[in-house]
């Protein structure tokens, strides 16, 4: 390798992943970073066992958790390999990785990766997963990661950025009910952050700005109950979705429709709450 690299992972109760997405790295012998956000499993003894070092910071965001990353740990390395706990490195992307130098002064100061992503053990190659590239590998002295909202965010490379061909694999190896769990927690979020004018706000930001725009776009212009079938209809049917059999239609139904539904439900039951709470405060006045 000419170049120093460094991977980075968040973590919060991984156990049943980080061994996969370790294993992945370690033909790199490049250092590994777990930053865990309190798991009660042993995601942090075995990430320590696969020799990585591991270090606690409370989980806010994955922006903000990942522009604490580039603040304490990005000096001294060229490059800083984003990855996610259910993600691996493949061998294709390992060989790109292996020969890749130091930036040069006129860049590339960051690398979008292909996602090849599985659900139920299924390669799903439709839908809005069919070519979908995130940038992940970056240069950190020109890197920092804009927050759309607590659960979306999109990296922003000062310079130009280049695209690898080896693919970053996504597949959870959790239960399908940790996966309700999950985006159960995710759609309070985005109702909340949503309520906030988080959802407004265009990022100023490299990665995927035409979906910023868009997600900005539709929380402004298409009520929230009316999102779930727009997204729905573009990605089964539009993106050919239904091409990827029984898992194509249930990834489908749970995340395209389901938790923009439950998002949009949990919207209503905040704005009514708000209501409520605000028509008492002033029936109070009055008492």
């Amino acid at each position: 390798m000419n170049s120093k690299l460094l991977i980075a992972v968040l973590t919060k109760d991984e156990e049943a992943n980080i061994s996969a997405c370790l294993g992945s790295a370690l033909p790199l012998k490049c250092p590994m970073l777990v930053v865990d956000s309190g798991s009660t499993d042993k995601t942090v003894e075995i990430a320590e066992s696969m020799g990585a070092e591991t270090a606690f910071h409370p989980f806010e965001s994955f922006a903000r958790s990942r522009n604490w990353i580039l603040d304490n740990y990005g000096a001294g390395y060229d490059w800083i390999l984003f990855l996610d706990a259910d993600e691996r490195i493949s061998d294709e992307l390992a060989v790109e990785l292996e020969s890749l130098g130091p930036p040069g002064p006129e860049g590339p100061f960051g690398y979008y990766i292909p996602r090849r992503f599985y659900f139920l053990g299924k390669h799903l190659r439709y839908g809005r997963s069919k070519g979908y590239k995130v940038l992940r590998l970056v240069n950190p002295p020109r890197s920092r990661v804009a927050e759309h909202t607590r659960s979306f965010e999109y990296t922003r490379v000062d310079g130009p950025v280049g695209v690898l061909s080896g693919a970053m694999i996504h597949e959870d190896r959790k239960p399908l009910s940790d996966w309700i769990i999950k985006h159960d927690f995710y759609s309070t979020r985005e109702a909340e952050d949503e309520l906030a004018g988080m959802g407004r706000r265009i990022p100023a930001a490299s990665e995927n700005r035409k979906a910023a725009l868009l997600n900005s776009l539709m929380v402004r212009v298409v009520p929230p109950l009316a999102r779930p079938f727009l997204i729905f209809v573009y990605s089964y049917f539009f993106k050919l979705g239904f091409l990827d059999g029984r898992e194509g239609f249930i990834y489908a139904f749970l995340h395209e429709f389901w938790y923009p539904l439950l998002t949009a439900a949990k919207i209503y039951e905040m704005r009514s709450e708000h209501s409520t709470a605000s028509a008492a405060a002033v029936e109070k006045q009055f008492d």
